[in-house]
């Protein structure tokens, strides 16, 4: 699942996603980040704690999306 996210601080705020269980991934897209999630291990919800003011938009993923995280998964095997 993948959500568009909107902070004060995109990178103390990418910092906290990528270090959350069941992010699979977190990338900046312009002003806003987008994140992808496994639904089974978190949720937005879980995710807002700690993370100061933010919202959560769940987007359906754009090319570019789907690029960076096959191409990304290659790079971390």
């Amino acid at each position: 699942v993948c959500y568009e996210v909107q902070a004060a601080d995109l990178r103390s705020a990418r910092e906290h996603l990528q270090n959350a269980d069941g992010v699979l991934s977190v990338e900046p897209f312009g002003s806003t980040l987008h994140l992808f999630l496994d639904p089974v291990r978190t949720s937005p919800e879980k995710l807002e704690h700690g993370l100061g003011p933010a919202s959560f938009l769940e987007i359906v993923p754009s090319l570019e999306d789907v690029f960076i995280e096959l191409t990304g998964s290659k790079l971390r095997e």
